[in-house]
């Protein structure tokens, strides 16, 4: 059996292996801070990314570099130029500013792809806030901008190439002829964009602009090309007309108010649903060809609610006092087979205008215009319309499908039956009361 010592000793001689292990129970003085550890990126800095005849900082491997402090701009300098794809730029927080004379915040050289810059502020250069396109082809794609604010470049607040992705992005009081640019395919996602020169957002075909905010560019708001999609964004107070779509694209959720020219105008073949014109200079919307409007309200634009050529589809909207401070009417359809039904048209210079032949005019509800319905076109097939307390309830000329007469009112009616007729069992009448 072991000798009591000998236990006492060994229990010992443990304990004090165990503090040796453990070591000092008492922090060092001073904050506490992380031990440093290798940063996998590389820091943008001379002896890392030299500069050249024009620029600050170079690029010239792939790679994922940041920035470690603020960086002031230089005349005749890019901030930094990228000459190679695979680049992942992080601006950590911090500002690129530049200075008079300067030239692009970043930019690229030569056509390069699959660039990311993120994270931090391009302000006050002399050119571009950052162009991802090369200046001389034009070319670049798959660009990734997220979390940038460019303020006050003297060009574009931003330029990418084809299959690229922005978003939240400020781009406030650039001078260039964009706020943001994509040549080709892009997602320009919840950006704000503020007091710009030119058009705010330019996009090439199928593209998606969703949920971005937009006012006092001197040009449009939006212009998206054929095959794109618009929604969930709000155009104010631009010098352009508010949001501008090519052939066969749609716009949706979508309010353009004060804006100098339309608020929304789709080219051809288009889709406009759930939007919301106020107070714009012309038209509230203006449609080609083959567009289909449902369920929008155009209010108090100078001149018509809608504007439709042909084979357009206009249905279950509201247009309201158009031809505000202009003349205009809620709907005006200038060509031929168009449907309008079910919409209502109250308090404009005339409710419905129709100068084209064979369209098709139903259930629609026009009180309170000067002139109710105003047809110069013929062929028209009329049915199920109403008209009430306008100047002139009917203003129509020979040769359309058209029968109108005054309805008959019923006196009080209490329980489950009651009233008269209004006047006719025809199913295509339309009515005046």
């Amino acid at each position: 059996m072991p000798h009591p010592f000998r236990l006492a000793i060994a229990a010992l001689a443990a304990m004090l292996a165990t503090i040796v292990l453990a070591g000092p129970l008492t922090p060092p003085a001073g904050p506490v801070a992380p031990t440093p550890g290798p940063e996998p990126r590389i820091p943008i800095n001379a002896t890392n990314t030299p500069g050249d005849a024009d620029s600050l900082f170079r690029i010239t491997q792939p790679g994922s570099y940041y920035l470690t402090g603020n960086l002031l701009g230089a005349s005749a300098k890019h901030g930094i130029k990228i000459v190679a794809s695979n680049v992942t730029l992080d601006l950590c927080g911090f500002e690129m500013r530049g200075v008079a004379g300067s030239l692009n915040g970043i930019r690229v050289e030569g056509t390069r792809s699959d660039i990311a810059v993120s994270d931090g502020s391009v302000t006050g250069w002399g050119d571009t806030g950052v162009r991802l396109i090369d200046a001389i082809s034009g070319n670049g794609e798959q660009h990734r901008l997220e979390r940038l604010n460019l303020v006050g470049n003297a060009g574009d607040g931003v330029a990418v190439g084809d299959g690229s992705l922005v978003r939240h992005c400020l781009v406030r009081n650039c001078g260039g002829s964009h706020g943001i640019r994509a040549r080709g395919t892009a997602i320009i996602e919840t950006c704000v964009l503020i007091a710009n020169s030119g058009n705010a957002i330019d996009v090439g075909f199928a593209s998606t602009v969703t949920n971005c905010t937009i006012s006092e560019c001197t040009g449009s708001g939006i212009i998206a090309a054929e095959d794109s999609t618009v929604t969930g964004c709000v155009c104010r107070d631009n010098g352009g007309a508010g949001i501008i779509m090519g052939t066969g694209g749609a716009v949706r959720n979508c309010t353009a108010s004060f804006n100098e020219g339309p608020g929304i105008r789709v080219d051809l073949s288009g889709v406009i649903a759930s939007c919301i014109p106020f107070r714009n200079g012309t038209n509230g919307f203006q449609i080609g060809s083959r567009t289909q409007l449902t369920e929008s309200s155009a209010t108090e634009n100078r001149l018509d609610g809608v504007l439709a050529t042909s084979l357009c589809v206009i249905r279950g909207s509201r247009f309201t006092a158009n031809g505000f401070s202009g003349d205009g009417a809620g709907i005006h359809v200038t060509g031929d087979d168009n449907v309008v039904e079910n919409n209502l048209c109250r308090s404009n210079d005339r409710g419905l205008d129709v100068d084209g032949d064979g369209n098709r005019i139903e259930s629609n509800s026009c009180p309170s215009n000067g002139i109710g319905y105003s047809v110069n076109g013929t062929a028209n097939f009329f049915s199920r319309n109403t008209a009430r307390s306008n100047t002139t309830n009917w203003a129509v000329v020979t040769g359309n499908v058209l029968f109108v007469l005054d309805a008959a009112t019923a006196g009080i009616v209490v329980g489950s039956s009651g009233g008269v007729s209004p006047g006719s069992t025809n199913p295509n009448a339309n009515y005046s009361f």
